[in-house]
């Protein structure tokens, strides 16, 4: 029989056994979680471990350990019993951090802890694109392993038993109260060292780890009580960037710069601390010039219809086989009636990406890449839109769309820019439309050819309108849809691709769904005088299979850009490069309207595109010109060509050029001057303020 010696010996060594399986199970969960990160960032194995991949699941362990410190602490003051503190603490864990990698592979950044707090309240809608982004095999095995962690948390005391462990005393014992405590403190006190041990020890990584190199739930604390690389919810400690004094008390110098930028020359910032601010004065002849060639009334008011297409992309649009078979009916509709442009860019991928569209699109400035969506943080921005620019000439400002017309800050942001009337979902289930398709909103068929209805109800007043119309049958997360049938062409996609088979699905049905739409406005009393502007509010990282790098980068921020009219006397394609932010100054040119703004864009009916760039964390997309400059599978360096006047979108570029760093730096500071000038409101100057009464 064994003596009382060893069995003290024995109970010793055995005691933590019934705790360190789960955190063995759920650090092991964490890993393969992490190998999934590294396929989302696309890194061979060599990148990974340069980019931090042993600090990675470094910082797993201590965020595992991190668990049980908060099990015994909750046991120690609020006798929460320790499997259940501990499986609550641990799910939270697993949670976040898979949330963060579907993040990453859906938009390519970091789930930032300003993102958390703006978008939590989506985790209902957003459900459909999680359930598709995380049905794979290391996700589910991940699972698989949590939950076995859970299960062996909940079995602890069992396990103890079997052991032969003496019974530990009660919940709310004085005993087992100091022992959860100082177990607490042991564990915090090991815990704090490893949590700060790569700083003292190394200045590889540390504080400022990569998306690789660090956990989630980390990044979180240090966004909210430290010091962090990462945008964080503090605007001000993040806003400097690289400029200089003088920029960050007038950023839009730094914009106008952009704006100004010519191919091979450098750029010089203007010394004006308002240097957007101009007042337009169009030369009527101009316009009316512009007007012949689009068709449209010489003289007078002319409707304008912003068509926001969601998520579609020039891809499909534009490619010689698919554009047939996706969109037949839109191609008929519109092909002899629109002058497109075939190579547009968006700078909109991030959370909120549609309201970040559609204010580049309806206020003509970059998106605020490094930052929240400016709809949904920054509602009072001092900025022109077009929605105000066309209400102060007797515009009627219509938004029509089957989703809340609430959501993301769209009715405060867009009703403070001069948007007066919304018909949203609740709108249109009045009028009887129950139809989905997807899980976002009615579907686009019934809706729009209420919307057609409406326009025509509401013009017969006579007086012009704006219209932000933002389709919804195409958002993600895509499935496979009865009206949406593939054509044979495309059946195999089903099972070869049947993300990309099911995304084309949808656009399938918005072919009908805006042609017909398109169609109904020519053939009624609003085709003579209405201006189509057919865009998408943002790509779509939805891959075909066989692209390479370059097209991923080209698929992501590509879409289509059509002046469409009833009476275009000639259809024609321009393709030179242009931007999202060119519409708002295009249309301003074209209705000849005089006015004070500050947009960013240009008018692409008399001078060339703006220069595209997408900046965020460590990537760095732009385009001057015939030079491409692009941060390949999200990871750095950046890789540049000449596209010698190829289309990179369908034409990989092949000639190589070294990048200019000058240029590179000089993109960084643009989006850190527009970030800046953004949250802090600096876009257009204060207004004045008021007379003192008389005397």
């Amino acid at each position: 029989m064994p003596s009382g010696e060893h069995m003290g010996r024995r109970s010793l060594l055995l005691a933590p056994l019934p705790h360190l399986l789960p955190l063995l199970l759920l650090f092991t969960s964490l890993v393969l979680l992490r190998f999934e990160l590294v396929g989302t960032l696309g890194m061979g194995p060599g990148q990974a471990l340069g980019a931090g991949l042993l600090q990675g699941w470094y910082y797993d362990l201590v965020l595992s350990l991190g668990v049980a410190v908060g099990a015994w602490l909750l046991q120690g003051l609020l006798f929460v019993p320790w499997p259940l503190g501990w499986s609550l603490a641990a799910s939270f864990l697993w949670v976040a951090t898979l949330a963060n990698v579907m993040h990453l592979r859906f938009f390519g950044i970091p789930l930032d802890w300003w993102i958390v707090e703006l978008h939590w309240r989506e985790v209902g809608v957003v459900k459909g694109s999680a359930v598709q982004l995380g049905l794979r095999p290391t996700i589910l095995l991940s699972l698989a392993l949590l939950i076995a962690a859970l299960v062996q948390a909940l079995l602890a005391r069992r396990l103890g038993r079997r052991l032969g462990l003496p019974a530990p005393p009660g919940l709310c014992s004085l005993q087992a109260r100091g022992r959860s405590l100082l177990l607490a403190l042991g564990l915090f006190l090991l815990a704090g060292f490893l949590w700060n041990a790569p700083d003292w020890f190394t200045t590889r990584l540390g504080r400022h780890a990569t998306a690789l190199g660090d956990n989630i739930v980390r990044v979180w604390a240090l966004q909210n009580f430290g010091d962090y690389a990462g945008v964080g919810t503090g605007w001000a400690a993040s806003l400097a960037g690289s400029l200089t004094e003088a920029e960050q008390a007038a950023p839009t110098r730094v914009l106008a710069a952009y704006q100004r930028l010519q191919p091979g020359r450098d750029p010089e910032i203007p010394p004006e601390p308002w240097p957007l601010q101009r007042r337009l004065a169009p030369a009527p002849e101009s316009s009316r010039r512009t007007r012949e060639q689009l068709g449209l009334p010489a003289t007078g008011p002319i409707n304008v219809l912003f068509l926001f297409v969601e998520s579609m992309r020039a891809y499909e649009w534009q490619d010689a086989t698919l554009s047939r078979l996706i969109f037949p009916r839109l191609h008929r509709v519109v092909d002899d009636r629109a002058i497109s442009f075939t190579q547009t860019y968006s700078s909109s991928f991030s959370d909120g990406q549609t309201v970040r569209g559609q204010f580049s699109a309806q206020c003509s400035d970059l998106p605020n890449m490094t930052g929240a969506a400016e709809y949904i943080a920054h509602p009072t921005l001092r900025i022109t839109c077009i929605q105000s620019f066309l209400k102060a000439h007797g515009y009627q400002t219509l938004w029509f769309n089957s989703w809340h017309s609430s959501f993301h800050g769209k009715r405060a942001f867009e009703t403070l820019h001069g948007m007066d009337t919304y018909f949203d979902h609740d709108y249109f289930r009045t009028k009887g439309i129950t139809q989905r398709i997807g899980d976002w909103g009615l579907a686009d068929g019934p809706v729009l050819q209420e919307t057609l209805a409406k326009l025509q109800e509401l013009a017969a007043g006579g007086q012009p309108f704006y219209v932000n119309l933002l389709t919804i049958s195409t958002h993600h997360p895509y499935t496979i849809v009865p009206e949406g049938p593939l054509p044979p062409e495309l059946a195999a996609l089903a099972t070869t691709n049947e993300v990309y088979a099911a995304y084309l699905s949808r656009l399938i049905y918005e072919d009908g769904a805006v042609a017909d739409f398109i169609q109904g406005i020519f053939d009624g009393p609003l085709g003579d005088s209405t201006l189509i502007v057919l865009q998408a509010d943002h790509g779509s990282n939805v891959a075909p299979t066989g692209v390479d790098a370059v097209q991923q980068v080209e698929l992501r921020f590509r879409i289509p850009l059509l002046f469409i009219s009833k009476n275009l006397p000639r259809a024609a394609q321009v393709h030179e490069p242009a931007h999202q932010i060119d519409i708002v100054p295009t249309v301003a040119g074209i209705l000849g309207l005089p006015g004070t703004v500050s947009w960013l864009g240009r008018d692409l009916f008399a001078t060339e595109g703006s220069h595209w760039l997408y900046a965020a964390g460590d990537l760095l997309n732009y385009r001057v010109g015939e030079r491409a400059c692009y941060t390949l599978n999200n990871h750095p360096p950046v890789t540049c060509f000449d596209l010698a006047g190829k289309d990179p979108l369908f034409t990989p570029p092949t000639r190589q050029v070294p990048e200019d760093e000058e240029l590179s730096r000089f993109f960084r500071k643009v989006a850190e001057a527009n970030r800046r000038a953004i949250a802090l409101n600096l876009f257009e100057p204060p207004p004045a303020p008021p007379a003192p009464p008389a005397p």
